[in-house]
């Protein structure tokens, strides 16, 4: 009624003002005709179908709607301004109904199968049938390109042009290898993934998550609905060739209906260099949920921040008066070979006072080399761990950079060889970090993309190690090629030598919308580890960032000699152009904003120019690997 009332006494609106009237009684009719063409051209494909239930029903059903806004537009004169508004508002709503559905038909027609498989970008936001919509429909053979030993993804859109939901079973049928290729185990290669819709923070889905299929290698297909098939692709036991292999997709009707897909590797000569030289960290533990600690290695992760102190007790007068080194030693035994461990504290001290107070300083100052005498005993040095006082300084306006500092000088002065972590966030001041670069042997500013330029320059300036790290919210909508594997090109254009992601893990309730109002995890919990998109897209940043280490130590070395000038010119230029094309993906992490549509369009883009320079990245190994 308010909105009834509001119209009226707004003229510009009302849609009775004569000469507005006109011209939208006739858009009204072409809009009403062209529904009537699309509803028309449906009904003549619909027997043509293989199996038309369920959309002949939907067609029959919208076409009393058309019928209902014929006999609205022809007493057009009698209706008042506001069932004009929602005449026009029906009218469109319908026509994007009937043209979808169309979409649908002619696809289907087309396929003249109920099963229909199609080759798809793993990385581009699967759409379900708004993928039919898009045409996003190239034939079912998917070609992946890998060097040796890495692990790479691909993925195949099913769908189900019928008006009854099919269980379908997923088998890997054939696999053929290059002459003389040894047998190879498909269970060795292959793990088969489905791509699930998730809640987001934003209140949306995302197509994120990538559980295995169940234990029969099952895919639920919906009536009229379609799935994303995830392959993963572990290289390991493939050698250099083309290998062939036949997936089959077959429904478990007693007449069973049966598709079928045809995948291509091409393993590359050049191997993937068997040394994670990327520093990656994740600011999560690795017991939970199962598997995480082998998972997480599995990605790369060579930086551990969930660390156990020694734990130690002193006397009134500052003396030590037991040390427990049994969970430190344990978790070291277990994380140190993978790399390096940071200690949000060197010790676990207690006693009858405070901490700074006399005696727990002089406790602290004679149990420190007690402990890194320890370490040395168990054969661990300096370079397997550093020492994290506090986490983002620079925020509480400066409060945590002071807490710094009252750490930072006091390991210092005890042993200065104790390598210290920083990640200062956007918000510290020039002085402040000034005060802190006598002190830090390993800055991680946030996300260099858009860290203060000034300040960046500053810590690049100390010529002391440095990596990027991102905790960016909203996780579940960032673009996996994007903000995950575009940031190791990043980092590598910028010069950094490390990355760090806000968090692997959010607990057991990630697969919903975020209790506390952000998205930030990158795996989920089922019985194990649950991978996503992005974090599949981690892992393949750092394989491409050993790569580019690869090339740029073989280019260097002959540098160095004199030698293959006219090779080391071509790599270095490969190397400068690619990276810093790629890295420029970081400049636009979530390009969903004009919609999922678009965003697909992007992914697409990103994925070419990716495959692509990979493929230049390939023969240049090749070559270097030839001299």
């Amino acid at each position: 009624f308010f909105i009834k009332k509001l119209y009226e006494k707004n003229k510009s609106l009302n849609l009775g003002n004569k000469k507005a009237y006109h011209v939208n009684r006739q858009l009204l009719k072409e809009d009403l005709s062209a529904l009537k063409e699309s509803k028309n051209k449906l009904n003549s494909i619909i027997p043509m179908l293989p199996d038309n239930k369920g959309l002949s029903e939907r067609v029959y059903f919208l076409s009393a709607g058309v019928d209902k806004l014929q006999r609205q537009l022809d007493e057009i004169d009698n209706l008042n301004p506001m069932e004009k508004r929602e005449l026009r508002d029906n009218l469109l709503t319908l026509n994007r109904e009937f043209s979808r559905l169309l979409k649908i038909a002619e696809e289907a027609a087309k396929e003249k199968k109920v099963i229909a498989l199609y080759a798809a970008d793993p990385w581009a936001p699967f759409g379900g049938m708004d993928e039919i919509i898009e045409q996003r429909t190239p034939p079912a053979e998917i070609t992946v390109e890998a060097f040796q030993g890495e692990v790479e993804s691909a993925s195949l859109n099913v769908f189900n042009f019928s008006g009854s939901p099919r269980t379908l079973r997923v088998d890997i049928e054939k696999i053929n290898g290059p002459q003389n290729a040894a047998t190879v185990s498909k269970d060795d290669v292959f793990t088969l993934r489905e791509t699930v819709d998730v809640p987001t923070q934003d209140a949306d889905l995302s197509a994120d998550a990538l559980p295995e299929l169940n234990s029969g290698n099952l895919l639920l297909l919906p009536a009229w609905y379609g799935r994303q098939l995830w392959i993963t692709i572990n290289t390991d036991s493939l050698t250099p060739g083309l290998w062939t292999v036949v997936l089959s997709l077959k429904s478990l009707d007693v007449e069973p209906l049966e598709a079928r897909a045809e995948l291509k590797l091409k393993i590359w000569d050049a191997a993937l260099p068997k040394k994670n030289v990327l520093n990656l960290c994740v600011w999560s533990g690795t017991e939970r949920p199962k598997g995480t600690f082998g998972d997480q290695v599995a990605h790369g992760v060579n930086v551990f921040t969930s660390s156990v102190p020694p734990k130690a007790e002193f006397d009134e007068k500052g003396k030590i008066i037991s040390v427990d080194y049994t969970a430190h030693d344990r978790f070291m035994k277990q994380h140190s070979p993978y790399g390096t461990i940071l200690f949000h504290s060197l010790v676990s001290l207690h006693g009858p006072s405070p901490a700074f107070s006399p005696a727990w300083l002089k406790a602290y100052r004679a149990f420190i080399p007690m402990w890194i005498n320890h370490l040395k005993e168990n054969g661990y040095g300096y370079e397997n761990f550093a020492f994290y006082p506090v986490d983002e300084p620079g925020l509480e306006h400066g409060k945590n950079v002071k807490r710094f500092m009252k750490w930072a000088k006091l390991v210092r002065a005890i042993d200065p060889k104790i390598r210290i972590y920083a990640n200062p966030v956007a918000e510290i001041t020039m002085e402040q970090l000034e005060e802190m670069k006598p002190y830090v042997d390993i800055w991680t500013p946030m996300k260099t993309n858009i860290y203060p330029k000034d300040k960046l320059a500053f810590i690049h300036s100390t010529k002391t190690a440095w990596w990027n790290y991102d905790p960016s919210d909203d996780a579940k909508h960032l673009s996996p090629l994007g903000n995950y594997r575009g940031q190791s090109w990043m980092i590598w254009h910028y010069g950094h030598s490390g990355i760090g992601f806000y968090t692997y893990y959010q607990g057991p309730n990630y697969w919903f919308r975020p209790e506390q109002g952000f998205d930030y995890a990158m795996i989920y919990e089922g019985k194990g580890v649950v991978t996503s998109k992005r974090w599949e897209a981690v892992r393949d940043g750092v394989e491409d960032f050993a790569l580019l280490n690869a090339l740029k130590e073989a280019a260097d070395a002959a540098d160095k000699k004199g030698l293959h000038k006219e090779l080391v010119k071509k790599t270095r230029r490969v190397l400068n152009e690619k990276a810093a094309l790629i890295a420029d993906f970081m400049n636009d992490t979530n390009p969903g904003k004009k919609g999922q549509s678009e965003a697909r369009k992007i992914a697409d883009k990103r994925w070419e120019i990716i495959k692509q320079a990979r493929r230049e990245l390939a023969a240049l190994l090749t070559q270097w690997q030839g001299e």
